[in-house]
C-alpha cells in the first residue's frame, strides 16, 4: 500500500513500554510519551503479569493507549508482544520508569527521513535518586567512518536512546527472549550484524530514573561470567543465522571482548567458563587481541591465556602467603 504524502514526512511512531509492578512511575512515562510535540505517535503498553496497580493505571487512559496483559515473562518478551501490536514504521523503546522528552521524536524522526539511516540515537540525563539531575555517561563519540557492529560493541547504547526503523527490528525478530540483563546490548550487536546503519545526536533527549541500587536489576550482585554467558550465547546467534554478516574485523572485534570477559571471570572466581570464553575468541579469531600488558600478550600467546591465569593465580597467591608471613 503506497503512503500518501503525510504518511511520508510524518510516518507514524510507535512507543513501547514494557511495565512490570510500575504503578509508581508508569503514568509518568506515559505521559511522557503522549507529550511528544511529534504529531504522530501511538503508545503501547504491555504488562508483564504485574500484581500491583499497574493495570488499573493502564486503563484509566481510555483510548489514548493501547494496553494488554501478559504472564509474567520478562521485558524483552513484553517488549515484543508491543512489537506485535504496533502499527508504526519507527520504534522508540521506553521503559515504565523512563521519560522521554517532548522534542525527542520530533529531533529524531528526520534524520530517519532525510538520511539512509536504520538507527538514530543520542544522549540522556539520570534522574531519581536524590541527586541533581544530570548528563549520563554515554557515547558521545560519533560512529561515522567505523563499523557499527564494532562501535556498539565497545560503546553500549541504552535502551530508550534510539530511535528504530521497524523493519530491521522485525528482521532479527526483536529482542532475544531470555536475556535477562544487557538486553539492549544484545538487541544493537544484531541489528548491526544484521546491517544497520547508525548515527548519533548530540542532544540530550531522555531522563533514565537511576532508583536506589536494591531496586534496579543492573545493580543486583551477578555470578562471575554473567555477561559473558551472553555473550557466548549472542556469538552462537550470529554465527549461525545467515542474515548476520560477520566479517572478518567483527569477529576479531568479539573475540577480543570475549576473552577479556574470560580473564575477568577467572579472576572473579569463574571456574568453567574462561576456558569457553578463550576457545570462542580463538574460533572467531585466532589472532585477537586483550587490553592487558604487552608482556601478558605475548605470554599468553604461548601457554594459552587459560594456563596464564592459572599461573598468575598461583603467583598471586605465593605473594599473599608471603606478605601475610612477614
Amino acid at each position: 500500500m503506497k503512503m500518501n504524502a503525510t504518511e511520508k514526512s510524518t510516518p507514524l511512531v510507535s512507543i513501547l513500554i514494557p511495565c512490570y509492578n510500575s504503578e509508581g512511575t508508569v503514568a509518568e512515562a506515559i505521559d511522557s510519551a503522549l507529550a511528544q510535540t511529534y504529531p504522530t505517535v501511538e503508545v503501547i503498553v504491555v504488562d508483564d503479569g504485574s500484581n500491583d496497580d499497574s493495570t488499573e493505571i493502564l486503563a484509566s487512559y481510555g483510548d489514548r493507549i493501547r494496553w494488554k496483559s501478559i504472564p509474567n515473562s520478562g521485558a524483552c518478551t513484553a517488549r515484543n508482544e508491543a512489537l506485535k501490536m504496533a502499527k508504526g514504521t519507527l520504534i522508540q523503546f521506553l521503559d515504565a520508569d523512563d521519560l522521554l522528552m517532548p522534542e525527542k521524536i520530533a529531533r529524531q524522526v528526520p534524520l530517519l527521513l532525510n538520511g539512509d539511516l536504520d538507527l538514530v540515537f543520542c544522549r540522556g540525563t539520570i534522574f531519581g535518586d536524590g541527586r541533581p539531575e544530570r548528563p549520563r555517561k554515554s557515547p558521545t563519540e560519533s560512529p561515522e567512518g567505523k563499523d557499527p557492529f564494532v562501535y556498539c560493541l565497545h560503546h553500549r547504547l541504552s535502551t530508550l536512546g534510539p530511535l528504530h526503523r521497524r523493519d530491521l527490528l522485525d528482521q532479527v525478530g526483536g529482542f532475544r527472549p531470555g536475556v535477562p540483563f544487557a538486553q539492549e546490548l544484545d538487541l544493537h550487536l544484531r541489528l548491526c550484524a544484521a546491517g544497520a546503519k547508525i548515527e548519533f545526536q548530540e542532544d540530550l533527549l531522555y531522563s533514565m530514573r537511576h532508583l536506589p541500587s536494591e531496586a534496579r536489576i543492573s545493580q543486583n550482585a551477578r555470578p562471575a561470567g554473567a555477561l559473558l554467558r551472553i555473550l557466548l550465547e549472542l556469538t552462537d546467534e550470529l554465527m549461525r543465522r545467515p542474515h548476520y554478516k560477520m566479517t572478518r574485523q567483527r569477529c576479531r572485534a568479539l573475540a577480543s571482548v570475549i576473552a577479556q570477559h574470560g580473564i575477568y571471570a577467572y579472576r572473579n572466581g569463574a571456574q568453567s567458563i574462561p576456558a569457553r570464553a578463550f576457545h570462542f575468541a580463538r574460533k572467531l579469531d585466532p589472532d585477537f587481541s586483550v587490553e592487558e600488558r604487552p608482556w601478558y600478550r605475548t605470554a599468553a600467546r604461548g601457554i594459552g591465556y587459560m594456563n596464564m591465569e592459572r599461573f598468575l593465580a598461583a603467583a598471586r597467591g605465593v605473594r599473599d602467603r608471603v606478605y601475610l608471613s612477614n
